[in-house]
């Protein structure tokens, strides 16, 4: 249940939790001190009300200045944890194993969006808030017993009943919502139709979204957006504030009957009632707590999952490439299947090649096997006679993405400029094995044919591996090798 605490610090836990319970303990003692406050007037006790009242006085400052106090260490718990689940992420493609796990952007997104928005609540300050109720109600049902037993069992039980059945009332109200809702959802989605479908639709008789439809869609959302606002007036005024203030009326007429039968004091009436109604909300939130935090056990899962994530220690084994031999290298599809004929080559320092082949024939397969982000292939990839990986690899993708935070302009400009940056940038400092993929895609014939230069120019101490369907690489007659992929029938 716990194991979701890593993404809140130690310290930061600590500090919230004891802030927490402090203020929270001050505010379940006020009505004790109300009260002896109260019997302090009621026998004129001068000097007992003037000590009870100057605690009183500071009781309430010290509340005030605990509960700002604990809104931040609550904030600070949430700002730790969103960090900490950042790094965590971050960590995780950084040094991911791309042969033995999966981690995609729509996962990633998901979990920094929504989901975390959903379940930071319930990845610590919940439980304490959780620990906290336990405590409150076994203290306020003590006070109550040691006051009266009688009257304190009829608060345990009429409180448990309501509760029970203000939580069933909830689930109804759950689903009204859900329903109004989706319908919301259906006529966002007609509007966003109409929208896409607009430019063939306003020349032609045939509407997707007709008006016929588009009405019954409204018709639908008011249908059930009034009987989702009926049923939460309901909720709201009838059974959730009415049960609770059926209780409190109920504890005040029973206390007043003991008070006048002369069992009890004048200035318990305010204990009994104060405790009654703060019996409410830790009833509340425990009888709920199992379910939202089944809810949200998913979203658990799932940081669990990428806690526990396989890390590559590729990229620690460092040194340099001289050669790459492929013995009757074949690669292969995701379901085992030869994508090529085998192949028997060698790459050496000092040359270009050009890999070819038709789509589908292995050449992305090829490099993601040279890179160690699969094993994808069947024979052997060696690297200066060993199959020992060497982080000695310079890669520069087919598509280039460069970072508005890396550098704005460029960012914001055109496929070809990006792509002539990412090349210039990725070769600065590279190792000795530079694979190029597609690196002529989005360029003008000028800009390709000064890439080409620029490729040239990286031969002298490197193995250049280029990627390519373009034939301007034939019409320039580079000095290169090709290795030329056969697809498999």
């Amino acid at each position: 249940m716990f194991r979701h605490f890593l993404l809140t610090s130690k310290s930061i836990g600590v500090r919230f939790a004891v802030t927490y319970f402090f203020v929270r303990c001050l505010y379940l003692i006020t009505p004790l001190t109300t009260t002896a406050l109260i019997y302090s007037v009621e026998i004129k006790d001068r000097n007992r009300f003037i000590v009870l009242t100057l605690f009183y006085i500071v009781l309430f400052l010290l509340t005030q200045w605990m509960d700002y106090q604990s809104d931040i260490a609550e904030g600070n718990c949430y700002t730790d944890s969103y960090q900490n689940l950042l790094k965590l992420i971050r960590r995780k493609i950084a040094n991911r194993d791309y042969r033995c796990t999966e981690l995609s952007l729509d996962e990633i997104n998901q979990l920094v969006g929504q989901d975390f928005e959903k379940a930071n609540r319930y990845f610590f300050v919940e439980i304490v808030r959780f620990v906290y109720y336990l405590f409150s109600i076994i203290f306020i049902v003590s006070v109550l017993f040691s006051q009266s037993w009688q009257i304190a069992a009829v608060i345990v039980v009429l409180a448990v009943v309501l509760i029970t059945l203000n939580l069933k009332a909830g689930n109804t109200i759950e689903d009204s919502s859900n329903d109004s809702l989706e319908t919301m959802r259906t006529l966002k989605s007609m509007v966003h139709d109409q929208y896409m479908t607009d430019r063939e639709s306003r020349f032609s008789s045939i509407q997707q979204i007709n008006d016929s439809l588009f009405e019954k869609g409204l018709s639908d959302f008011q249908k059930k957006n009034k009987r989702k606002n009926k049923e939460q007036a309901f909720y709201l005024n009838i059974v959730s504030y009415g049960s609770m203030n059926m209780l409190i009326t109920f504890v005040m007429i029973l206390v007043c009957f003991f008070v006048f039968k002369g069992n009890l004091s004048f200035s318990t009436l305010y204990l009994f009632n104060s405790y009654a109604s703060q019996l409410w909300s830790p009833g509340e939130f425990i009888f709920e707590f199992r379910a939202k935090y089944k809810e949200n056990a998913p979203i658990f899962e799932k940081i669990r999952k990428l806690s526990s994530m396989k890390e590559s220690d590729d990229l620690k084994q460092t040194g340099m490439i001289e050669k790459i031999t492929l013995k009757d290298y074949v690669g292969t599809g995701k379901h085992g299947e030869s994508l090529h004929q085998p192949l028997n080559f060698t790459f050496e320092k000092d040359h270009l090649y050009l890999v070819k082949g038709e789509n589908g024939s292995g050449k992305t397969t090829l490099i993601e096997n040279l890179l160690h982000l699969t094993e994808r292939y069947r024979g052997t990839i060696e690297l200066n006679g060993s199959d020992e990986w060497i982080n000695d690899f310079t890669y520069v993708p087919s598509k280039p993405y460069i970072s508005e935070f890396y550098n704005a302009e460029i960012h914001k400009g055109s496929d070809g400029q990006k792509k002539f940056f990412q090349f210039a940038d990725l070769t600065r400092e590279a190792g000795t094995v530079i694979i190029l993929d597609e690196p002529t895609n989005y360029l003008d014939t000028d800009r390709k044919t000064e890439l080409i230069q620029k490729i040239n120019e990286l031969i002298r101490g490197h193995i250049v591996i280029v990627i390519t369907h373009d034939p301007i690489f034939d019409v320039y007659k580079c000095d290169c090798d090709s290795l030329q992929l056969e697809k498999t029938s």
